[in-house]
Formats: C-alpha cells, sequence, structure tokens
C-alpha cells in the first residue's frame, strides 16, 4: 500500500510541472492581450473641452420700473326716488296721541310706509322724510 501511495506522489509530482508550463503560456498571451488595450488616460479618448473664461463681466441693466396705478373709482351717482305714492286720509290728533291713516294703514310718528318715515302728525296734514327730503302731506 505503501508503495501505491508512493507511485501516486511521484505521479503528481512529474506532471505537475507539465501542467504549471501550459498554465503559465497562457498567462503570457493573457499578459499580451492586456497590453493591446488603450490606455484611459491616453489618447485614445476625447479630451474635455477647455473652459474659457470671459475676463469682461456685462454690468447689469436696471430693470425698467413699471408703476401701476389704478384708475380711482368713482362712487355711484345717488339715483332720486321718486316719493311713494300715498293717500292721506286723516289725522288723529290729542292729547299724547298723533296718529294718521295713510292708504287704510294707522300711522304714528316714526313708523316707516313704503320706505317714508313719518316725522310729524298735525291737524293740518303729515310731514314725511324720504331719502333725506321733507314732504308735506295735506287732508284730503
Amino acid at each position: 500500500m505503501k508503495k501505491l501511495f508512493y507511485l501516486i506522489i511521484l505521479f503528481f509530482i512529474w506532471i505537475f510541472p507539465l501542467h504549471a508550463q501550459e498554465m503559465a503560456g497562457e498567462d503570457k498571451d493573457f499578459i499580451k492581450s492586456l497590453d493591446n488595450l488603450k490606455d484611459p488616460f491616453g489618447d485614445g479618448y476625447p479630451k474635455p473641452p477647455e473652459i474659457k473664461l470671459n475676463p469682461v463681466i456685462p454690468k447689469p441693466q436696471k430693470p425698467e420700473v413699471v408703476v401701476f396705478r389704478p384708475k380711482p373709482v368713482l362712487p355711484p351717482k345717488p339715483v332720486e326716488r321718486a316719493f311713494p305714492a300715498m293717500r292721506l286720509q286723516g289725522v288723529i290728533v290729542g292729547e299724547g296721541i298723533q296718529e294718521a291713516i295713510i292708504d287704510d294703514q294707522v300711522a304714528h310718528v316714526g313708523s316707516s310706509i313704503q320706505g317714508a318715515i313719518v316725522d310729524e302728525v298735525n291737524r293740518d296734514g303729515v310731514r314725511f322724510l324720504f331719502d333725506g327730503k321733507r314732504k308735506f302731506l295735506k287732508v284730503d
């Protein structure tokens, strides 16, 4: 058994150098193929463009100032409303009471009829305030 073991070891010792020489030959071919590659830092690749700096820097221009002025808004013209058509039918004047009968309604001082406010009730008629103006209605 020892003899067989020694024979196997001798066989590998004899075969290994032959195989090593074959491998060295392949390495030489591989190294030669590396020599054929281009150098990434060499002339084979384009160079980056040169950056040229402009020594004259233009002055910034002042922007044109546009002033927005809105047109003045005029207040609307007051619309003069006509005094409402009313019929004064009668007045009641006495101690502590001043009322008028207007269009079948009883109105006292301070009440509003069709937008007109009763300002004063006397024996002759009724005075109204309407749109800041005074109007007097006589008893029919």
